[in-house]
Order: structure tokens, then C-alpha cells, then sequence
């Protein structure tokens, strides 16, 4: 039997690391249909991790997913695996996140948004490094990227030499008088 291969563990990058979503994007998503943030109260027999899942639920869902800094689905889960490094609920938190920048992503490229698109994938692999489909992506965007730039960029010129013509009486005349014509 073949073992399965362990996917990279996906690691605690700062969200400066990476390009970070505006706020104008935050609330454009917003306007595509995520809800308002939601306000959770921890209950009384509830421990600091459950609080921290049940919160990154909460803002994953409401695709708040790295802003606002401290009170992100990204910042919670975070706060999970740094108490508890083996956290499923939480690793499987961040690949979900990483899955929703991919979603954005595609939307942003098939739109022709290709900065917003290479923000949304930054985001996603400062979230879950190694992930599949935002690599491909990236692959894919820098790809279209590099063939946009071949097109605009005109081929180089070659230089030729000039053929010369016999020079008129009236040339040799004016290259006497100016040395730097005609070199």
C-alpha cells in the first residue's frame, strides 16, 4: 500500500506577509450577500478554544476571513493552533478559508481583475501555504500575465545596415563643411 503524502502544515504567517484585502473588497464582498458580523458571547462552561472555534465559524461563514485584524476567522483559528498545534477543527478551519480566497480568486480572473485576483491568492497561501488550487492558480494568472505582457511589448528591432548610395557632389560639399554629417 502507498502511503498517503501529508500535506504541508500550513503555518502561522503574520497577515502582513501577504498583500492584504481593503476594506473596499471586505465590503464588497459583504455586498454579495455575506451577513453582518455576528457578536458571541462565551457561555459559562465553555473553554477559550471552543470560544476561539465557535468565533472562527462564525466569521468564516460571515467570510470575514483575515479582516478585521484580531477578530478574523484566520486570527481565531490561529489562536487555536498556537494552544493546540494539532487542532483538526482548526486545520481544516484554515484549508476552508484558503478554499474560499480560491473561490475569490477564479471569480477575480475570470472578471479580468487580475491584481485583486493575485491579492486574493496571496491571501490564501499566507492562510494555508502549499494549497493546491491557489498554486495552480497563481501558475495560471502569472502565465496570463506573462502572455498579456508578450503581446504588449513590441518585438525587439533588429538593426539593419543602411545600404549606401553614392554621395552627390552636393554632400561631399556639406561634409567638408560639417564633419560630424554622414559618420
Amino acid at each position: 500500500p502507498v502511503a498517503p503524502v501529508a500535506a504541508p502544515a500550513p503555518s502561522l504567517i503574520e497577515p502582513d506577509e501577504a498583500e492584504e484585502i481593503t476594506e473596499e473588497e471586505l465590503t464588497e464582498l459583504a455586498a454579495q450577500g455575506a451577513p453582518a458580523p455576528i457578536k458571541i458571547e462565551a457561555r459559562p462552561d465553555q473553554d477559550e478554544t471552543e470560544l476561539w472555534l465557535e468565533m472562527a465559524e462564525t466569521r468564516l461563514l460571515e467570510d470575514r476571513l483575515s479582516l478585521p485584524r484580531g477578530d478574523s476567522a484566520r486570527d481565531y483559528y490561529n489562536k487555536v493552533l498556537t494552544e493546540q498545534p494539532d487542532n483538526q477543527a482548526a486545520l481544516q478551519g484554515l484549508e476552508r478559508i484558503a478554499d474560499r480566497y480560491a473561490q475569490f480568486a477564479r471569480g477575480r480572473i475570470d472578471r479580468g481583475h487580475l491584481q485583486r485576483a493575485r491579492r486574493f491568492i496571496d491571501q490564501g497561501l499566507a492562510t494555508r501555504p502549499g494549497h493546491i488550487e491557489l498554486e495552480a492558480l497563481l501558475a495560471h494568472l502569472e502565465s496570463q500575465q506573462g502572455n498579456e505582457l508578450a503581446q504588449r511589448t513590441p518585438a525587439p528591432r533588429t538593426k539593419q545596415s543602411p545600404t549606401r548610395k553614392p554621395r552627390t557632389s552636393s554632400e561631399n560639399l556639406f561634409q567638408g563643411l560639417n564633419p560630424d554629417h554622414g559618420n
